[in-house]
């Protein structure tokens, strides 16, 4: 990244929020920030944006504390407007991370009425001036059959394993594809590898709502929309869940599902244990 990268990004959001809070008057209804999830989670392919919207954030708490309202919002994937609306590939990749949830025009409409009113109050807590809005919750990925992603374990999502869904049910939770437990018996690192590629094809069918019978393992997976963003995630769930180290690059390019599994199956030191017990047994 250049520097001029750096500050075409940031500027705008940095000068721009400053300024208005210098020339506006003091005492205002509601000040409101339109920043990004990414200002709270962070961005690998635009850490100039995510630091300036974390800018944003930051200000926002400084300007509760000096007796000013602010509130700042962290929009997630807005599906129906901006950017992303006529970028199908970006859209696409962010809600294949498994964690992120699609936004609706009206619901940030509701958000801004509910924020704008001006009996609210200065926020007591920089909870309550930060709205993160866009992350979806253990419980609610759990409860339609998916497995929590990788991603979601790390600290930062500590408190959204404490929210219970109101009104879903849970009925379906364990019915995610549970990779580990499939393997157990396997007899041949081609029979991992074919569970392997299954697997991966379930997940990605449940993160990108892709019916099963609409993925070809022979196909590349890019064409299905895995982009660097997903590669990560499915670099840290073949991490966590097989004990397979595997590279970024090499999830990307013209690789295949059956590629991705004969490969996983290969590193899996998981695997490598199963398939060793297994000769033992016989």
């Amino acid at each position: 990244m250049t520097y001029a990268d750096w500050v075409g990004a940031n500027k705008c959001k940095v000068s721009g929020t400053w300024n208005l809070h210098s020339l506006l008057p003091k005492g205002l209804d509601h000040f409101i920030v339109y920043s990004s999830i990414s200002g709270a989670i962070g961005g690998t392919a635009s850490v100039n944006y995510s630091a300036a919207c974390a800018y944003q954030d930051a200000f926002v708490h400084y300007r509760n504390k000096i007796g000013e309202k602010a509130t700042t919002f962290n929009l997630g994937v807005m599906i129906d407007d901006g950017v992303l609306r006529d970028n199908t590939a970006v859209r696409t990749a962010l809600l294949g991370t498994g964690y992120l949830v699609g936004i609706k025009q009206e619901e940030m409409f509701a958000l801004l009425e509910h924020h704008c009113d001006p009996s609210l109050g200065i926020p007591e807590t920089p909870l309550r001036s930060q709205i993160i809005v866009g992350i979806d919750t253990p419980s609610s990925i759990k409860a339609r059959g998916a497995e929590v992603p990788a991603m979601m374990t790390r600290p930062m999502f500590k408190g959204t394993w404490n929210i219970n869904e109101q009104g879903k049910t849970d009925a379906k939770e364990g019915v995610a594809t549970d990779v580990t437990s499939q393997l157990h018996g396997v007899a041949s690192e081609t029979e991992a590898a074919n569970i392997i590629a299954n697997a991966l094809m379930q997940r990605l069918s449940n993160a990108l709502a892709v019916p099963m019978e609409n993925l070809d393992s022979s196909r590349p997976m890019h064409i299905y929309g895995v982009d660097s963003l997903i590669a990560v995630e499915l670099r840290n769930w073949f991490n966590q869940k097989l004990d397979a180290d595997v590279a970024v690059f090499e999830i990307l390019g013209e690789v295949t599902f059956r590629d991705i599994g004969v490969l996983v199956a290969g590193k899996s030191k998981l695997v490598e244990a199963i398939l060793k017990k297994t000769e033992k047994q016989e």
